[in-house]
């Protein structure tokens, strides 16, 4: 029987009743790695048996081969339409000239002539992701996509991974899904590069990718500590002892997270004396006869925070000399002054020499700030005790040995319950006391904010600390321009 190109020769006996054959247009049964090379052919009836082969001829088109195949690769493959199982039967002969493939069956079902190319190396791809990847474990997973000449995908395939250089492989655990796809994995904890290689059942890919394990990520190390309490962070220095500039002013930092109340923190510049004591008989006057380091109120002063004041976490102050030639030199109002109150800047308490008493005003006299050669210090008197607690100080370069703070063995009674005084502990030998090192310069700005190198116990500070131990010289510095209020 013969209808179109296809030829079905039953022989005799074959079957033991008659038949009516029917062939017609089947479903294409190739996929995967096979290509098509001709219709696919229903025969029928379906499941029809027969007794003795029967052979069938098919037609082909040479013109649907892939490249590198011929009729020698010719096969055709038979599916159960009832299963849908599928066999590859090999021709009985193969007529090249005249495109036609014969081969003999038992049973009818749909044929359909095809070759069986396999994997395409050069059109199967392997991707990595992500990549780089960590060296810390971290796993980057190894996609691969099988494909045939034409890029169909080829299910059922068992995919092998290798890997040269840095990485640990884990093969996939299956084979390649209906996309053609399985997936395995690499990792490493050393950085390096790995080139990963793939075979398909002992067919190489030609896509081998590389993957960079970059050293895991490290934290950066954490900021400096800073201090516990307030510190100086600027100091720009008077020019002289006239006229001034009114640019100078002191600056003070909160490093600490908790709003501080400065209502009991004063602020001085004046050198100790043997005649006119030092900020460390502040417990005891008026009974001590001290006047605080101040012979009169020409050069120096002693400043107290007003009742309120505060100083936030982060937070900067300024206290300027002149609180309108602060607002012309900078722009912008300083937060106190000694004098010259202008705009939003708040006057600080002035200790006046004459009273012996601290008024919220300018001093009585023209007092004219601090200048280089001297000291300023920024201390704690909680109204009470016997004795004062440093806070933070700096001096600048040409302070004389005798005018630096030694409180060392100072007894004070304050106006506590008892008579019995209190004696500061052990300063710093004055001799061995550090400076800020000015060449010039009126500018000083701390770069140190956790006073490396200070004493942290046994002294005098607020936290113990001794602050007349931090090495100025190696945490300040002079500057080119004022910062007033910034970091």
């Amino acid at each position: 029987m013969t209808q179109g190109q296809t030829s079905v020769s039953v022989p005799p006996g074959a079957s033991s009743a008659t038949v009516e054959l029917v062939i017609s247009a089947g479903n294409d049964v190739a996929g995967g790695e096979y290509v098509r090379v001709g219709p696919a052919i229903r025969l029928g009836p379906a499941g029809q048996t027969f007794a003795a082969p029967v052979s069938v001829t098919l037609a082909f088109d040479p013109n649907l081969f892939p490249a590198g195949k011929g009729v020698a690769d010719l096969i055709v493959q038979k599916r159960d339409d009832s299963s849908g199982v599928i066999v590859d039967l090999t021709p009985s002969s193969v007529d090249a000239s005249a495109n036609r493939v014969t081969l003999t069956v038992t049973s009818f079902s749909t044929l359909q002539p095809v070759v069986k190319v396999g994997v395409d190396p050069a059109r199967s791809r392997v991707q990595i992701t992500p990549n780089p990847v960590p060296a810390d474990g971290t796993v980057a997973t190894v996609s691969v996509t099988v494909l045939g000449p034409s890029g169909q995908p080829l299910p059922g395939k068992s995919v092998q991974l290798s890997a040269t250089g840095a990485g640990a492989i884990t093969q996939p655990t299956q084979p390649t899904d209906a996309a053609g796809v399985t997936q395995g994995a690499i990792a490493s904890l050393q950085p390096g590069t790995a080139t990963v290689s793939v075979r398909v059942e002992g067919t190489l890919l030609d896509e081998q990718p590389t993957v960079e394990f970059s050293p895991p990520y490290s934290p950066p190390p954490p900021p400096p500590p800073m201090a516990d309490h307030v510190l100086l962070s600027e100091v720009v220095w008077s020019a002289g002892t006239a006229t001034l500039s009114g640019g100078s002013f002191i600056e003070l930092y909160n490093p600490t997270a908790a709003t501080v109340d400065l209502s009991s923190y004063y602020l001085t510049d004046t050198n100790q004396s043997p005649l006119d004591g030092g900020y460390h008989d502040l417990p005891g006057i008026p009974g001590n006869g001290s006047t605080l380091g101040l012979a009169n109120d020409f050069f120096d002063f002693v400043l107290q925070f007003p009742p309120g004041s505060t100083l936030a976490p982060g937070a900067r102050i300024t206290v300027a000399m002149d609180g309108a030639a602060f607002a012309v030199a900078y722009g912008a109002d300083a937060d106190y002054c000694l004098g010259g109150q202008a705009g939003t800047t708040v006057q600080m308490l002035n200790y006046q020499f004459a009273s012996g008493t601290f008024t919220q005003a300018p001093p009585a006299g023209a007092s004219v700030w601090f200048w280089p050669g001297e000291k300023v210090a920024l201390f704690r008197w909680d109204g009470v005790s016997d004795l004062v607690q440093d806070v933070d100080l700096v001096q600048a370069e040409g302070v004389i040995d005798p005018a630096k703070t030694d409180k060392t063995g100072i007894m004070v009674d304050g106006p506590d319950a008892d008579a019995l005084p209190s004696t500061y502990l052990p300063d710093t030998v004055v001799a061995t006391q550090a400076e800020v090192p000015l060449a010039g310069a009126l500018i000083t700005q701390r770069i140190d904010f956790n006073e490396t190198g200070e004493l942290k116990t046994g002294g005098n500070g607020i936290s113990g600390n001794d602050e007349t131990s931090e090495p100025l010289n190696l945490t300040w510095v002079t500057a080119a321009t004022a910062t007033p209020g910034q970091p």
